[in-house]
């Protein structure tokens, strides 16, 4: 089994050609059933690769990265979970692409890959064969046809989209009138609280201070009165 990535010479791929353009057997190579874990540095001038029947896990942003002439790629039969869409994304002369057979998990990951398949559906000739395997409750289900409940979360800054449906449109006129409500109440109380106070100086400054009331300033110029006469 093949765990790490190999760079070949012409003469190492001899073996896995599967077809050559002037002499150059690097032009299509079949790796099927090798035992990769992920796929081989492949060459500038590879047409056609095929890597079916392998143990390729994972398609990384790393991956393909010197293989900008590929027209042909053949990755079914792995096992595939997650698909990094920007390693295909650079492939642009491919022409045409197989990806079935692979056990996809389909959450919210996944989303990416099917987008990407929806906007190539002319190359991938397999569409309806890409399905989920896991989770359980997705298992059979085409790539294509994650539900949108699930992607509807995904964007480049994974920010939360709302509904905007008729429901929360109600919800929404509620949670306004609500708010309007408070506000009202807020201010019936303060305009309340501010008619037992009146506005005086101190050094300057605009203080509120209790209002009293007429008995309550009898009684505050009575103490005063007798703590006057006691000479406090």
């Amino acid at each position: 089994t093949h765990t790490h990535k190999h760079t070949f010479s012409p003469s190492d791929v001899t073996e896995y050609s599967c077809g050559s353009l002037i002499g150059d057997p690097r032009f299509c190579l079949n790796f099927t059933g090798l035992g990769y874990r992920s796929p081989p540095d492949g060459f500038n001038i590879t047409n056609r690769l095929i890597l079916r029947n392998n143990e390729i896990q994972m398609i990384k942003i790393s991956d393909f990265v010197n293989q900008a002439m590929l027209r042909y790629l053949d990755l079914t039969e792995n096992r595939i979970t997650y698909v990094d869409v920007k390693s295909l994304d650079r492939l642009s002369e491919l022409h045409q692409i197989q990806l079935s057979k692979n056990p996809y998990n389909c959450d919210l990951l996944a989303c990416p890959l099917k987008s990407w398949i929806l906007k190539r559906s002319t190359i991938v000739v397999d569409a309806m064969e890409v399905k989920c395997r896991t989770p359980l409750s997705m298992e059979g289900r085409e790539v294509i046809n994650i539900p949108d409940s699930i992607c509807r979360n995904n964007s480049n800054n994974n920010s939360f989209q709302i509904n905007t449906g008729p429901d929360s449109t109600v919800i929404g006129v509620c949670v306004v009138l609500g708010l309007v409500m408070i506000s009202v109440a807020a201010v019936s109380i303060r305009m309340r609280a501010l008619r037992g106070q009146h506005v005086v100086l101190n050094h300057g400054n605009m203080v509120l201070r209790r209002r009293d009331n007429p008995s309550d300033q009898q009684g505050s110029l009575a103490r005063a009165t007798a703590l006057a006469a006691m000479g406090i």
